[in-house]
């Protein structure tokens, strides 16, 4: 089973903690990169700018060989249902972008 792993992070001499949870999640399959800005990672924002083209030039891929070999109902389902799972699978990597970040400024990940 699929399971959206919750991360709890504490800056080092501050008492500021920060959470990567469910919500989390969300806000970066429907953000993407501009999570990852709003967060305050601007150079792994770029990276997450490169990490939504590329899926999105993926799903452009994907989109013009369903539209060219399928027609009707199919194609429409298909078509629709190809740009939700891009939103959703890019969730994961941009998360991980976040996570990486704390880890990198020197943030403690606590036990969850």
């Amino acid at each position: 089973m699929f399971r959206l792993k919750t991360y709890i992070f504490e800056h080092p001499t501050e008492n500021v903690v920060r959470t990567i949870d469910r919500r989390s999640y969300i806000f970066a399959a429907v953000f993407g990169s501009f999570y990852v800005l709003y967060r305050g990672f601007v150079a792994r924002f770029f990276m997450a700018l490169l990490l939504d083209a590329l899926l999105t030039l993926g799903a452009l891929a994907v989109i013009v060989a369903v539209a060219v070999h399928l027609r009707g109902v199919e194609a429409s389902l298909v078509l629709v249902f190809i740009p939700l799972v891009v939103i959703v699978v890019r969730a994961k990597p941009i998360v991980d972008l976040i996570k990486v970040g704390y880890i990198e400024r020197g943030w403690v990940a606590m036990a969850t």
